[in-house]
């Protein structure tokens, strides 16, 4: 994991320059592929992207460290999670697994959260 952050995070001027239309001035930009422990969930939900909200109100921060990404991702759940999580913790409660047990985790197709998807229609 760490060493896709890395990646990530060595990429992350590129995407801010080439497609700094899609992101917000005051929302730190740092890669989110995952929340939840992955090498243990049995089911994926999957999403866009990570929401800005979780990044400005959550204490996220351009300084951090692949290895402090990483295990804050891991560890995603052990927190206050953002709550559109809610009603997919509902969803996979019905089936046996959770997000707050590591039997189920969630990625993002795009890492980086950028501007919410109903006003990117407009740029």
């Amino acid at each position: 994991m760490q060493e896709y952050i890395s990646k990530l995070l060595n990429e992350r001027n590129t995407i801010k320059k080439n497609f700094s239309a899609l992101f917000d001035n005051n929302t730190p930009i740092v890669p989110i592929p995952f929340f939840g422990n992955i090498s243990t969930a049995k089911i994926i939900t999957i999403g866009a992207n990570p929401s800005a909200t979780e990044l400005r109100n959550n204490g996220w921060s351009e300084n951090m460290e692949a290895n402090q990404i990483s295990e804050r991702l891991i560890h995603y759940f052990n927190n206050q999670p953002h709550q559109w999580f809610e009603t997919w913790e509902t969803a996979l409660n019905t089936v046996g697994c959770s997000y707050y047990d590591d039997t189920a985790a969630h990625i993002d197709l795009c890492p980086w959260a950028t501007k919410s998807l109903s006003s990117l229609d407009r740029l």
